[in-house]
């Protein structure tokens, strides 16, 4: 009857309506606040041993492990300029090898046996020695 009702009327309808969800609004509140008080007293742990799951995010490595910065490099290699492009593999630099003549290198060269140009930067370079990533500064004309 009273469906019957409320079908028949639609301002009526959307009253029913508007008030049934707030009533639904107002008691998935309650819930809410209910759980929420529920657990705030139960906050006793319910195991003591720290898994991989229960370590802090912040010793967790969520996007990998980062690698060891490059630190200055002590060899005997100067920078003496680069060739910066917009695709790397066309960037160059000029380097000066103990002593030598310099010479252009691209990245992915070897600058000496063991010595591989590994990125080219506006004011560096990076280099690896024996899987150990340093850095050669540019070396401004005095």
């Amino acid at each position: 009857m009273i469906l019957k009702s409320l079908l028949l009327q639609p301002k009526r309808l959307l009253v029913f309506l508007f008030v049934a969800s707030v009533l639904f609004f107002l008691a998935q509140c309650y819930a809410l606040i209910a759980q929420w008080n529920s657990r705030d007293q139960a906050l006793t742990p319910v195991y003591t041993g720290m898994t991989q799951d229960a370590m802090p995010l912040s010793s967790q490595h969520l996007f990998g492990e980062a690698e060891p910065a490059p630190s200055l490099s002590k060899q005997s290699i100067i920078l003496r300029g680069v060739f910066i492009s917009k695709r790397p593999k066309y960037s160059s630099a000029i380097l000066q090898v103990a002593g030598k003549t310099e010479k252009r290198y691209h990245i992915g060269e070897s600058v000496t046996e063991d010595t591989k140009l590994i990125t080219i930067a506006r004011d560096h370079v990076v280099i690896e020695t024996q899987g150990h990533q340093e850095i050669i500064p540019l070396q401004m004309a005095k």
